[in-house]
């Protein structure tokens, strides 16, 4: 939307490539679209809230296609603000496409292994994440308290956490809460 190359194009490989180096993530906020989906052009910026976690999963879906991440493999996608309940319908529609249309595409390995080598997803309060850990990985899920936006935590994050985690087990919980950001970021 903002005119520029898209990821499909060679135009950004020396930028992949300098990440890649440096073993730093690329973080992107609502899928860095710079523009929000809307459902009608009157509708109220609320409403926009309840599926924005479709830029998420266009943006998704383009980084598993494009073939970026065979070329560099070192390179890990942060989804923040865009939920984590989407995974599973995109890894299974997106491993449909690349069976039955692979051939058109840059990708050459199943979007599944490459979502679970490269991808992380944050939640805030996310139900139907957290039920499918199973499908999306425990690793690929981090918690976010999405400070200081009126949607965010801020300041029951903590107890509003501990609420979101309560049925999870322990071991998945302190992964999802500190433990798989800790290991995306290196701290």
């Amino acid at each position: 939307t903002l005119g520029l190359p898209s990821i499909y194009t060679d135009v950004y490989e020396p930028l992949w490539a300098a990440i890649a180096a440096s073993r730093l993530p690329i973080c992107l906020h609502i899928g860095s679209s710079s523009k929000l989906l809307r459902s009608a052009p009157d509708a109220p910026d609320p409403v926009g809230l309840t599926f924005v976690g479709a830029n998420s999963m266009m943006a998704c879906a383009d980084w598993l296609f494009s073939g970026v991440l065979e070329r560099f493999r070192t390179l890990r996608i942060a989804f923040s603000e865009g939920g984590a309940g989407w995974v599973p319908y995109v890894l299974e529609r997106a491993d449909e496409v690349f069976d039955n249309l692979g051939d058109v595409l840059a990708a050459t390995r199943r979007p599944r292994e490459l979502f679970a080598e490269h991808m992380f997803t944050c939640i805030m309060r996310d139900d139907v994440a957290l039920a499918s850990l199973d499908l999306i990985g425990e690793a690929n899920v981090m918690w976010e308290a999405d400070y200081p936006h009126e949607s965010g935590t801020f300041p029951n994050s903590r107890a509003l956490l501990a609420q979101s985690l309560a049925a999870t087990p322990d071991a998945q919980a302190r992964r999802i809460a500190e433990g798989n950001a800790r290991a995306l970021f290196g701290i």
